[in-house]
């Protein structure tokens, strides 16, 4: 479905498409337990179509960053610019390492004058309750940074909305002026959308 770029399987040759019919000689289906595969230092796929190859992957580690691309749509007829991010997974980082590079990529939309925003979570399920907030504020129209967000029911509050806690955008001074004042937002989606990404979606709608 997906390979995330830098990782051992993207470094290594892996593709999006690729179809896996063994992996170190074991043959997948359905009912393959693969769990075992995990320790081992690397594993050998055999990709089987689009073309016949095989792909060794060597175990490792790599920066995760939510942030895969961003860039800058401009219009043939010289109307609106649109901003396109594909966001991967909902996190802040150490020291709000993440945050800090998605609120540059919004500050480059501002200065770019973006109105609308393609927003892309095919392959985003989820992630930090704090993310989604801090992009939701990044997104939503920068008179409603005072509002909020959402009501959390938790068990000890089940039944009484009374009870319910309140939270709301991250407020002006934590964004910093990277809202962009985004009017238009479309949202690509599929079946791995989920958790923090449906709460985006539903509560700037």
């Amino acid at each position: 479905l997906y390979v995330i770029p830098g990782s051992p399987a993207g470094r290594a040759g892996l593709k999006r498409g690729d179809c896996i019919g063994y992996i170190d000689g074991m043959k997948l289906d359905a009912g393959t337990d693969i769990s075992g595969l995990f320790d081992k230092p690397k594993v050998t796929f055999a990709v089987i179509y689009p073309e016949q190859r095989e792909v060794t992957i060597e175990k490792g580690s790599f920066l995760n960053t939510p942030v895969v691309h961003h860039s800058i749509i401009n219009p043939v007829d010289g109307g609106t610019k649109t901003g396109y991010l594909f966001y991967n997974r909902f996190a802040a980082g150490e020291n709000d390492r993440f945050f800090n590079e998605l609120k540059n990529v919004f500050m480059a939309f501002r200065s770019a004058g973006i109105k609308s925003l393609i927003l892309d979570l095919r392959y985003n399920g989820g992630g930090e309750l704090q993310a989604a907030r801090q992009l939701c504020s990044l997104i939503v129209p920068p008179q409603r940074l005072g509002d909020i967000l959402m009501y959390q029911e938790r068990a000890e509050s089940y039944g009484n909305p009374a009870a319910f806690e309140k939270s709301g955008f991250v407020n002006d001074e934590q964004v910093r002026g990277a809202n962009a004042g985004i009017r238009n937002l479309y949202v690509i989606v599929r079946g791995n959308t989920a958790s923090a990404s449906e709460l985006l979606i539903h509560c700037l709608k």
